[in-house]
């Protein structure tokens, strides 16, 4: 006598839609950590391959593939274009990102491409990063002598308002002006604290000059 065949579980449907797949696929979304240590600050953040490698699969899963490519914008300025695509419909989530950088240098332009990749990648899928002290905070090593706010010497009120000119002749949104300050500055806060010896790295981030593709 015969045993009945085994059916093979159905493999479990994609979302029909861009919205539901992204929807889907944020809800088992992992937290990606910050994976790399900014030298200067002591600090760490998360790297663009530490976020890829963690949110692709997901996204794969549920039938979505994000594509990132520099560009010149309709105005002729350089921007990063992202996109969000459904396999199974075909719908597209697009935007663009400008690439922030000083001076026609190639490694300028390979840094902003990165940067941009990074906080495009994380805005649009909506990625929390943990912060990660090497277990400094369990009494494992030496705490690190405090450093004196008063000897480290902050922008003035002129510069700080300067910042935010420059910001708006470019369209940078307040998000992503405290992000910039953020990555150059190691501080999390953004625009609250702000040492004087950056200020001038953060302006050649923000004041984008013609770059050829």
């Amino acid at each position: 006598m015969t045993e009945p065949a085994t059916q093979e579980p159905k493999a479990r449907a994609k979302p029909a839609s861009l919205a539901a797949a992204l929807v889907a696929a944020q809800q088992a979304m992992p937290t990606v950590k910050k994976d790399e240590v900014n030298p200067h600050f002591n600090s760490r953040f998360m790297s663009l391959n530490g976020l890829i490698e963690a949110t692709r699969p997901e996204l794969n899963k549920h039938g979505l593939a994000l594509v990132q490519q520099p560009c010149v914008s309709d105005l002729g300025a350089p921007v990063l274009k992202t996109l969000l695509i459904h396999g199974p419909s075909g719908e597209r989530l697009e935007f663009e990102t400008p690439l922030l950088v000083g001076t026609q240098n190639m490694q300028q332009l390979g840094s902003a491409i990165t940067y941009a990749r990074r906080y495009a990648w994380s805005s649009l899928l909506g990625i929390a990063s943990e912060d990660d002290d090497d277990g400094n905070n369990a009494g494992t090593a030496p705490a690190a002598p405090a450093k004196s706010k008063a000897a480290v010497k902050m922008i003035t009120d002129a510069q700080r308002r300067r910042l935010f000119a420059i910001a708006g002749e470019h369209s940078i949104g307040l998000d992503q002006l405290r992000q910039i300050i953020a990555d150059v500055t190691g501080d999390p806060e953004g625009s609250t604290k702000i040492p004087a010896d950056r200020y001038d790295d953060i302006v050649a981030l923000l004041e984008t000059e013609a770059v050829p593709f």
